[in-house]
């Protein structure tokens, strides 16, 4: 399966209950494909990807509609990385 289509099938795992966190999103799209996506380094994206809290409000804004997860839900997902650190 191309990364778009991988990108586009989180949206549908999320609605059924399979993706709670942004870890689980890695699982099953490459970290260099939405990096990619959304015009950060490698190297940059991963820093956030091992801290979601830290993905900005734009870069969390151009995720979403690629993962087809609601924006909200999206900055929630990745907020919650955050707490109890």
């Amino acid at each position: 399966m191309d990364n778009a289509k991988l990108m586009a099938a989180m949206g549908v795992m999320y609605r059924t209950g399979e993706i709670h966190s942004f870890a689980d999103i890695l699982k099953y799209v490459p970290r260099t494909a939405i990096a990619k996506a959304i015009g950060l380094g490698g190297v940059r994206f991963k820093s956030k990807c091992d801290s979601p809290a830290t993905f900005t409000n734009h870069e969390i804004d151009q995720m979403a509609p690629l993962l087809d997860i609601p924006v909200e839900d999206l900055r929630a997902i990745c907020r919650s990385a955050g707490e109890g650190k």
